[in-house]
């Protein structure tokens, strides 16, 4: 547990169980309480960051500028979706140039070594990824692919080394960090990258259904509720086509383009 206490995902997991047990000893005729009521904690969706379209364009400004390796690993995420553990474990071999896309079958994690003989409190694994729709094949924009292919290296080379030796999450994102300093952007989380391309898509009325499936999610709901972050404009715009249903705005409105 850290400073702050459990989070409300554990305390619900544990209510979860505890109502389980609950549940399995009244069945059993086991002496417990008539009154199980137990609070279900409140939940709060954490503020989410995305890049405006400026913001976006001050960032592959200096993409573009440098020669890192990391460079690439963020315009993937940006222009891909992916998490910062599948931009870590992406090697050369998961692009096929020929039907412009990228496969991703893995990710790359640091988690707690419960090895007995172990002298370390942690070990990094590349394992499958998040969930079985995580596992995908992702179409790269034209011009992104023609970029990776002039980069290319060995098929079991790491994308972000450029070598067969990977960089962890953790170094990752100190690097990505670097790169925000350089562009004179605020801290964002590598996560926001993410956001951003699904915001960028939604923007551009990408196919919700197509687009939840290149994020790797089970299904579309998830797609809209977390990922989905419509500019100002974009709402602007939208609120403008309620125009044409107002005597006013038909009789005083300008034509938009």
């Amino acid at each position: 547990m850290g400073k702050g206490g459990l989070s409300p995902k554990t305390v619900a997991d544990i209510r979860s169980i505890l109502l389980q047990g609950i549940s399995y000893a009244r069945e059993r005729k086991y002496p417990c309480a008539v009154d199980t009521k137990i609070f279900y904690p409140k939940t709060r969706q954490p503020n989410i960051d995305v890049l405006t379209k400026a913001e976006q364009k001050k960032l592959e400004q200096t993409l573009f500028q440098s020669s890192d390796p990391i460079r690439l690993g963020i315009m993937i995420a940006l222009y891909g979706g992916l998490r910062i553990g599948e931009v870590c474990a992406l090697q050369w071999g998961d692009f096929n140039y020929t039907a412009g896309t990228v496969r991703i079958s893995k990710t790359l994690i640091r988690i707690k070594d419960l090895t007995r003989d172990s002298l370390k409190k942690t070990k990094v694994i590349i394992d499958k990824p998040k969930t079985e729709h995580s596992n995908r094949i992702i179409p790269l924009p034209s011009f992104l692919m023609e970029f990776m292919r002039q980069e290319a290296k060995g098929e079991n080379c790491y994308v972000l080394t450029g070598t067969a030796e990977y960089v962890e999450p953790r170094l990752c994102l100190k690097q990505y960090k670097q790169v925000l300093e350089q562009a004179g952007l605020p801290s964002f989380t590598f996560h926001a990258l993410r956001h951003t391309f699904a915001t960028r898509c939604v923007e551009n009325e990408f196919e919700i259904k197509a687009l939840s499936e290149i994020l790797g999610h089970s299904n579309v709901s998830t797609t809209l509720q977390r990922y989905v972050h419509p500019s100002i404009e974009c709402k602007r715009e939208q609120m403008e086509r309620l125009e044409k249903l107002s005597v006013w705005g038909q009789d005083h409105g300008t034509e938009n383009p």
